[in-house]
């Protein structure tokens, strides 16, 4: 008994620090178990078998991911390790046998919070890789890639993989879905599709309309995303913003690749949109769709998403552009929430100085070899040509 209750401690302690936990993750208020943790005289009784199923069975997932154990990555180690810890003592059959080894309150919110925690870490935790391991000096790669992958660079590594008209976004009552009816209220508060009905004579909220919001006002449920590398590479590195900024912040690179996962359209209904948003930081008994979160398995954080590689300007076919459009997902306290397992979303951090590639030599390799892809020609696509016949 000793052994699995420290090796739930021990659990704990590690996903309490983690950063993408943190991220998302508060202790539950007085107020939400009902004060003097009333909660645990009924609900907590009337649930434990199924939160040591979903407890297991996040647990048994963890088990099958396989990283790296380098530094950028050692919380997230620390995390997977001590989750085995409890797989190799069979928890599920130990806990639902032993039920009464949690006689106190304390020790019965220690549980949920750990079960709480552990499905945040399965939908947000980031495992991040040098961009050394996947590009050589000359930035070319290194092995063989998918074929099928698309790229997006960000100037600063903190930035967060999140749609434009997600980010900063109020909800009534501070958590609720994101439809097809609350994106054309947003789209009318902003005065965008007034704005596009005056031009072009129609105001639906289809793929056209998104695709021109997003590249007109950055202000859509789209990310932009390239077929090529170095253009994200470019956009990474490039001195659009503070300098300041730029000479301390890492930069970081996006490798998506879909092959036989994420399908391919060259448009979408957008009535079919189901985003759940909770502005803030959540606790284990936060709803989410409809359950609590020490109830929740990491498939209830699934994601629908499609890469979108209809080119509706010549600015998006120059940059070999496309977008990445998340149909159904969940957005807590400014994070999108991707399972672990997902596996398809890889980051590759770019460093602000040191190594030999850091962002200063990758925009130097790209200043010098592909000149047509700096950054005056990815926004203006008729400029490279203008210069003929230099």
């Amino acid at each position: 008994m000793k052994d699995i209750i420290e090796a739930i401690k021990y659990l704990h302690k590690q996903l309490e620090k983690h950063p993408d936990v943190k991220a998302i993750y508060r202790k539950s208020s007085d107020r939400e178990l009902n004060n003097n943790y009333s909660f645990f005289d009924s609900e907590f009784e009337n649930s434990y078998e199924q939160t040591v199923d979903v407890f297991s069975h996040n647990i048994e997932m963890l088990a099958r991911i396989e990283i790296e154990k380098d530094e950028e990555n050692k919380n997230t180690v620390d995390v997977i390790e001590a989750a085995q810890m409890t797989l190799d003592n069979d928890i599920k059959s130990w806990l639902l046998i032993n039920y009464f080894m949690f006689n106190t309150n304390n020790e019965k919110m220690l549980f949920l919070e750990t079960a709480a925690m552990l499905v945040i870490f399965c939908v947000n935790c980031q495992i991040t890789r040098k961009i050394s391991t996947l590009l050589d000096d000359d930035l070319e790669f290194k092995s063989k890639t998918d074929e099928d992958s698309i790229f997006r660079g960000h100037t600063n590594s903190n930035y967060k993989l999140i749609p434009s008209i997600y980010r900063n976004l109020s909800i009534e009552d501070g958590f609720g879905i994101v439809n097809i009816s609350k994106l054309y209220s947003l789209y009318s508060k902003s005065n965008l599709s007034e704005k596009y009905k005056r031009v072009f004579g129609d105001s639906k909220i289809d793929y056209n309309f998104c695709a021109f919001a997003q590249h007109s006002k950055a202000y859509s449920p789209f990310l932009d995303f390239t077929e090529d590398y170095k253009v994200a590479l470019s956009f990474a590195t490039g001195t659009t913003g503070s300098v300041n900024e730029y000479i301390k912040k890492d930069a970081s690179l996006y490798s998506l690749s879909f092959r036989s996962s994420i399908e391919v359209r060259n448009s979408i209904d957008l009535n079919a949109i189901d985003i759940f948003i909770n502005e803030k930081k959540i606790s284990p008994m936060s709803i989410i769709r409809g359950k609590r979160l020490f109830l929740c398995k990491y498939e209830d954080f699934a994601v629908e998403a499609f890469i979108l590689k209809d080119k509706t300007n010549d600015r998006m076919k120059y940059q070999k552009g496309c977008f990445l459009y998340f149909q159904r997902a969940v957005i807590i306290n400014g994070n999108l929430l991707l399972p672990i397992n997902f596996g398809r979303i890889k980051k590759y951090v770019i460093p602000a100085s040191g190594k030999t590639l850091n962002k200063m030599t990758v925009y130097e390799k790209i200043r010098e070899n592909y000149q047509y892809y700096l950054m005056d020609y990815l926004m203006n696509p008729y400029r490279y040509f203008e210069e003929a016949p230099l």
